[in-house]
Parts: C-alpha cells; sequence; structure tokens
C-alpha cells in the first residue's frame, strides 16, 4: 500500500485519489483487471451457482465485466435503475438495450421487469476498505441493500482494494472483494 493512503481517511479523500489512479491506468493494464475478474468468477461457487445475476454498466472508473454476459449465456441479468432516492433491478437481455438515464448511466428503461430476488450482485466499488466498498457517495446501493438480501461481490481495481477509510454505520458490506 502506498504511503499516502496511510493518511487518507475521509471518503472524499479517497474517491479523490481513486479517480486520479483510475485515470493513470493503461488500457491494457483495465483490460487486464477485467480478465482477472472474470478468471476469479469462474472459479467462485456464489456466482457459478447463481441464476440471477445483478450486474451494472460501467462508468470510466470502473471494472468492465460485461463479457460475463457473453460467457455466462444461461443466468439472467438485472442493472440497477435510479428513481428518485431508492435503485431497483430490472431485467436486461442485452446491454445494449439499456439507456442514458440519472447521472449519465446507461441503465434500464422503466418498462423491464423489476426483480428483488437476485442471487448475486455484482457490484461496482471506486475503492474498498475491508468488505466495505467505497462508490460514488450517493448511497443508492447501501439504500438498496438495507432493503433486500443477496450475495455482494465487490469489484475494483487491485490498485484501489483495500484502502484506510473511515467507515459509517449506514455502510453495508461486502460479502467478497474481487
Amino acid at each position: 500500500m502506498c504511503a499516502i493512503m496511510k493518511t487518507l481517511r475521509s471518503k472524499v479523500e479517497v474517491r479523490n485519489y481513486a479517480q486520479k489512479k483510475v485515470k493513470e491506468l493503461s488500457e491494457k493494464a483495465k483490460e487486464k483487471r477485467t480478465f482477472e475478474i472474470i478468471e476469479l468468477l469462474k472459479k467462485n461457487k456464489a456466482f457459478l451457482n447463481a441464476q440471477k445475476v445483478g450486474l451494472y454498466y460501467p462508468l470510466k472508473d470502473e471494472v468492465n465485466i460485461l463479457k460475463i454476459m457473453e460467457i455466462f449465456k444461461d443466468k439472467k441479468y438485472y442493472f440497477p435503475k435510479i428513481k428518485n432516492e431508492n435503485m431497483d433491478f430490472r431485467k436486461v437481455n442485452d446491454s445494449t438495450s439499456l439507456v442514458i438515464g440519472k447521472f449519465n448511466i446507461k441503465e434500464p428503461t422503466s418498462s423491464m421487469e423489476i426483480e428483488e430476488e437476485i442471487d448475486v450482485y455484482l457490484i461496482p466499488c471506486l475503492a474498498t476498505s475491508g468488505n466495505y466498498r467505497i462508490g460514488h457517495g450517493k448511497g443508492y446501493y447501501d439504500r438498496y441493500f438495507k432493503r433486500l438480501k443477496g450475495y455482494k461481490i465487490g469489484i475494483v481495481f487491485s490498485e484501489l482494494k483495500d484502502l484506510n477509510v473511515k467507515i459509517d454505520e449506514y455502510d453495508i458490506p461486502m460479502d467478497i472483494i474481487l
């Protein structure tokens, strides 16, 4: 762990650090991490046994694992949709059917089927601290997982794993971080 991360404590500082660090990564390094994550998922029993998978459309600072839809065609995939201050997951057959939504993020349309019993969620992390994710700071995933359950797999660039960050009481831990 780099020396600067020992002094960074607030989520705001860590978010800024993470966004800067990801910008410094080459496309080759990002592709390598995508490959590593997919290989880890191929060995993860919870993921392999899951029929319903919560996925995400990646932002520039998140690991792109959309290829799993092509590799694991037998699974059903659900993407988050933001509505007001909440989020739900909706069934998506093909990532090309997603539309630009809130915060300029691709998401399902309102007409797509909502699912509340998802087996495994693959959740984007800007950074992590222990088994806690650091996201973009809006709290959508924390509020969602207060209401609903499922096995939570945090997806993060290796360089941003297990940073020293103050965790709040409303933060929801992941079951595993890859």
